[in-house]
């Protein structure tokens, strides 16, 4: 059994020690810090390239969309055409119509 010096001898030792490693935990903690700071500073990069990826992509589909507006103008008014046309066809048709009648008359 160890002697009560050599057990005060191993708590001394013990306490020396621990207190080395106490003297040590702030310059860990800095490097602790600095790596998670290099960390966060990454992926806020990455999180701006991404960012910008979206508004390049958001810019693209404004663009698509000014294009499909242009395309709807222009489908509205080949759509006004058509219609001018069929009503000119009303017209010729009612004409057509209006001759009928008369040759019917005329045939009576």
């Amino acid at each position: 059994m160890p002697t009560f010096d050599e057990r005060v001898a191993f708590l001394e030792g013990t306490v020396t020690e621990h207190g080395k490693r106490v003297d040590e935990l702030p310059a860990l903690v800095a490097q602790l810090d600095a790596k998670a700071d290099k960390r966060f500073d990454t992926v806020d990069r990455r999180f701006d390239t991404v960012d910008k990826r979206f508004d390049t992509v958001d810019k693209r589909f404004e663009a698509v969309d000014k294009r499909f507006d242009t395309v709807d103008k222009r489908f509205d008014t080949v759509d006004k055409r058509f219609e001018a046309v069929d009503k000119r066809f009303d017209t010729v048709d009612k004409r057509f119509d209006t001759v009928d009648k008369r040759f019917e008359a005329v045939d009576k």
